[in-house]
């Protein structure tokens, strides 16, 4: 069984390398949709780009909160303090929050993708793929996957805040 300090190292370190891989996500998230355009579904590109602003902005602000945490040694620090609570709470509601927003963002752009460009032979769908865009779903399985990672990762990050910001505490009391 793990001990807190293995869970602490293994949250904090999970959660950057899970807001990394967010950053990433968005960063290619509307690539394939930019063919929506080519074939007359303008206005499914610009959900699309939206929808991308979104999760970009969280990816970044996740990434910045993980570089916080990092700096401020979250992953390993014996005495926790304010600051690193403070962080440690943001950057497990950060996630909660990113991975609502993801799945809101994503669920009817799916379906919107579907209607669009579902049917197997109609024109829509080939002018699609003859103009390069690919019709699968893989991207909003990805979102769907990883939004629920975030929040099973936000759990452990919370947990090991408060646990190891209440260890402190209690020794700074008994120390006083």
């Amino acid at each position: 069984m793990l001990n807190l300090k293995q869970w602490q190292k293994i949250s904090f370190l999970s959660y950057f390398l899970l807001a990394i891989i967010l950053f990433i996500y968005a960063l290619g998230f509307a690539t394939n949709f930019a063919y929506a355009q080519t074939v007359g579904y303008e206005e499914f590109f610009n959900h699309a780009q939206k929808v991308n602003r979104v999760i970009y902005t969280f990816g970044l602000m996740a990434v910045a909160l993980g570089g916080l945490n990092l700096m401020f040694e979250s992953q390993k620090r014996k005495n926790y303090y304010i600051s690193n609570l403070i962080l440690g709470l943001l950057s497990s509601l950060l996630f909660i929050v990113s991975a609502i927003m993801i799945v809101i963002g994503i669920t009817p752009l799916m379906k919107e993708f579907i209607e669009a460009f579902g049917p197997e032979d109609s024109p829509a769908r080939l002018a699609f793929v003859f103009n390069g865009g690919s019709y699968n779903l893989n991207t909003f399985i990805i979102g769907y996957v990883l939004s629920s990672v975030m929040v099973i990762i936000s759990v452990p990050v919370a947990i090991v805040t408060i646990k190891k910001y209440q260890i402190s505490a209690n020794k700074r009391k008994a120390g006083k």
